[in-house]
């Protein structure tokens, strides 16, 4: 994390944004900005940029993603496109975007992935019960 006159700026890099833990602790520590220069390739263009941008609204940071051989994209905290461009789809290779210089917290940053776990664990809870009932239903 840099700390700057225009907010703090975090980074990581291409593949890193598939790992929500990583990204994670940009959001705790209120990152404004990530910047994640990439390289990607025409299979999963514009799949992981599209992923990268979800960890932006996830954590509450403005992402540019400028991305050799792929989707470059910078979009704000709620995940609105602000600039784009494809390397397979046009001549010009350069994207300019004003993003903005300070960030949102989100519960997503505070708790991470719980609701998800306590979901997981309501279900486990409830199967239980289930097998349980029919167990008793059995021997009744």
């Amino acid at each position: 994390m840099l700390v700057t006159p225009l907010g703090r700026i975090g980074a990581a890099i291409c593949f890193d944004l598939d790992f929500p833990d990583l990204v994670l602790r940009e959001g705790r520590t209120g990152a404004d900005i990530m910047l994640v220069p990439s390289s990607d390739w025409r299979e999963i263009d514009p799949l992981h940029t599209r992923m990268a941008l979800m960890r932006g609204i996830e954590n509450g940071c403005s992402i540019v993603r400028p991305t050799a051989k792929g989707l470059s994209a910078a979009a704000d905290y709620e995940g609105r496109m602000l600039a784009s461009a494809d390397f397979f789809q046009t001549n010009d290779p350069v994207m300019v975007a004003q993003v903005p210089v300070r960030g949102v917290r989100t519960i997503y940053a505070r708790v991470g992935d719980l609701f998800a776990g306590l979901c997981a664990l309501g279900v486990l809870v409830a199967a239980a019960m289930a097998l349980r009932g029919r167990a008793l239903a059995r021997r009744g």
